[in-house]
């Protein structure tokens, strides 16, 4: 359980990466109802994330009576349990759904790495903000000239890593 300071810097890291967070505390009813009505007011909503951090375990609060199965998180490999073996749709309301997912404890990506910086809204919001364009239009943003991204975001080396992983992931594929 974290405190209410760690939460809000949470928060606000989150934020600054280009997301809108919602944090809540099951014990808490405004918190969960707010949740439920978030939900229902969207066409579908994903539940998705590692293994062993309650995806399940809140939908079984969010659907009566669902009762799918959880498991604790594992003591002997330290993270959780895959209790969710496929994804599942579930009806919330007339208009209304919801994916439960398996969760994942590796960070193997394997797709193309032109799509990755699609994934870091500190890209998408610099490009869209500065209604600017890199020179190249499959520029990865790492040392390609007339690149126009400001690389000086927190999570930065983060991206770097996944783009030389796939570039290696992808040239490994390709020579098999």
């Amino acid at each position: 359980m974290i405190n209410f300071k760690q939460r809000k810097y949470l928060e606000e890291k989150f934020k600054n990466w280009g997301y809108s967070p919602k944090t809540l505390n099951l014990n808490e009813s405004f918190d969960f109802v707010h949740l439920i009505n978030e939900l229902k007011s969207k066409r579908c909503s994903i539940l998705m994330g590692p293994s062993g951090v309650g995806k399940t375990t809140l939908l079984n609060k969010i659907i009566p009576n669902l009762n799918n199965a959880t498991a604790t998180v594992s003591f002997k490999i330290k993270r959780g349990k895959n209790t969710t073996r496929n994804v599942e749709l579930f009806s919330i309301s007339n208009d209304s759904y919801i994916v439960d997912t398996p969760g994942f404890n590796l960070h193997e990506i394997e797709i193309p790495n032109y799509y990755i910086p699609q994934l870091f809204p500190e890209i998408f919001n610099q490009l869209k903000q500065n209604k600017c364009r890199c020179k190249f239009n499959d520029c990865l943003h790492l040392d390609e000239p007339g690149c126009v991204i400001d690389k000086n975001f927190e999570r930065y080396s983060f991206y770097k890593e996944l783009i030389k992983g796939t570039k290696n992931q992808n040239y490994q594929s390709q020579g098999d």
